[in-house]
């Protein structure tokens, strides 16, 4: 992580695109207080980002499909629940 990324951390969300997530670090940084988790907010935002782009460059390689970080949620009717129905 750069300095300037220790410095104004919510450049990196609006260098990414990410206008609401910037304008929300922007007043993270206002307060001293919160400035540290503005930081760290920024700093796992880079290093989601690093691991993404890391996953596309091995499917592209190796022609696997990308499976994104996000996990899809699934729920299952319990049976009790099912019986209702």
């Amino acid at each position: 992580m750069r300095i300037s990324d220790r410095l104004l951390p919510c450049l990196t969300f609006f260098k990414a695109g990410k206008a609401m997530s910037g304008l929300t670090n922007l007043a993270m940084q206002l307060s001293v207080v919160l400035w540290p988790s503005a930081s760290r907010l920024s700093q796992e935002f880079n290093d989601r980002r690093g691991v993404e782009i890391l996953l596309e460059q091995l499917s592209e390689t190796y022609k696997v499909p990308v499976a994104h970080m996000a996990p899809s949620k699934r729920f299952r009717k319990s049976d009790a629940q099912a019986h209702i129905t």
